[in-house]
């Protein structure tokens, strides 16, 4: 069904030298294709605004370089998933929607969500690291100014919400 070429062949057609899947595996090209539908399932982007919205969106941490997001896009294209506009933004197409929708429901069936998709997720999330780093204290303790500019913060939230 959707995403046929990953279970069978690597990014560009063959299994490559690094693992079944060739170089992209895991969260790789994979997980980098599953973000760039989602990112554009939201609006209209450029290859720059992918890249800088999966940074934003990942504090930083991963920031795919033009080698990763523009090969993706033009596969994503030819596979008719995408379409470029004539601005250079990229659009979803009704398959990529489909491809999405199907994702998802594989994820669900593995019990998965990926990141929090709304406040009360993301809340579940932060209790149960407070619940982490309440049975590993000997790891928080080295952190604890951070964890006290982290309380600030809330507590500046808090008072925020309440006016």
């Amino acid at each position: 069904m959707y995403g046929h070429r990953e279970f069978g062949e690597g990014m560009h057609g063959g299994h490559g030298g690094h693992g079944r899947y060739g170089m992209m595996d895991g969260i790789g090209f994979r997980g980098l294709r599953h973000y760039v539908l989602e990112l554009l399932n939201e609006k209209p982007m450029k290859g720059s605004e992918i890249m800088t919205a999966i940074s934003d969106k990942t504090m930083n941490r991963w920031k795919p370089s033009p080698g990763s997001i523009y090969p993706l896009l033009r596969n994503l294209e030819s596979l008719e998933l995408v379409t470029r506009n004539e601005n250079g933004t990229y659009s979803i197409t009704e398959t990529g929607k489909q491809e999405i929708s199907y994702r998802r429901e594989v994820m669900r069936g593995f019990g998965g969500r990926g990141q929090p998709a709304t406040v009360k997720d993301m809340l579940v999330d932060m209790e149960n690291y407070v619940n982490y780093f309440n049975d590993v204290p000997e790891e928080v303790l080295p952190n604890l100014d951070a964890l006290s500019g982290l309380r600030n913060s809330i507590d500046k939230l808090l008072v925020k919400l309440k006016h």
